[in-house]
């Protein structure tokens, strides 16, 4: 009974240590990619339409600029300064974390995950290589969602940021910063704004200065 029992416990933890080396692999691909991985390095892990890895690769872009944005901004003014600065120009981008998922199928080739809001996440082994599947997986727009006019603002967001965490390396006053946060917030936004909150727009650019195609020109010409 005992001899038996011992046996179970090595099967138990076995499968336990396999569950975590697969979860270790969902962790080291995200790591790749949101901490401090190139784009060229990240798109070697990824798999899919062209459409589906071009947008997956500017969102991951996106969330690692406003990494550098965020700890440059509270380097320079501090966290209190940002909490205003976010308050105003609502703006939050997490990084894709591992322990948002748990596996809910794999094989010797294919692992799919499944997160809190039921995102899912498959990887599939390519050339000896876990790599994302990013076809099979619900982290990239639905087939039927406009994948053009996101991709359009997710070059928007992230020139706005690159172009910010530039500005504040250059200006010690915060107040610009803000200024000038607003103006590409309202200018990434615009075609989500109703009416109202277009004129408002509108007219703010025209305060200074300037127009939405001018902004939208500046913002654009930031991004490498």
């Amino acid at each position: 009974m005992q001899f038996k029992l011992i046996i179970i416990s090595l099967i138990i933890s076995f499968s336990s240590f396999a569950e975590v080396d697969r979860q270790s692999i969902l962790t080291s691909l995200f790591d790749t990619c949101f901490k401090g991985g190139s784009p060229e390095k990240c798109g070697k892990k990824v798999i899919g339409k062209k459409k589906n890895k071009e947008f997956f690769l500017k969102s991951i872009k996106s969330v690692n600029s406003y990494t550098a944005f965020k700890a440059t901004f509270i380097k320079t003014y501090g966290k209190e300064e940002f909490d205003k600065y976010s308050s105003k120009n609502t703006l939050t981008l997490l990084p894709l974390s591992s322990k948002n998922y748990q596996i809910e199928y794999y094989d010797s080739n294919n692992i799919i995950f499944k997160g809190y809001t039921n995102k899912k996440v498959s990887l599939i082994k390519f050339n000896n290589s876990w790599v994302f599947d990013l076809d099979n997986s619900s982290i990239t727009p639905p087939e039927n969602s406009d994948i053009s006019a996101m991709s359009d603002m997710a070059d928007l967001l992230i020139g706005s940021l690159v172009g910010l965490t530039k500005f504040i390396h250059t200006n010690p006053d915060v107040g610009l910063v803000h200024q000038m946060g607003t103006l590409y917030h309202l200018t990434i936004l615009y075609d989500a704004l109703d009416s109202e909150q277009q004129n408002y727009a509108l007219n703010l650019f025209k305060e200074k200065n300037t127009n939405l195609n001018m902004v939208k020109s500046e913002i654009l010409a930031h991004i490498n």
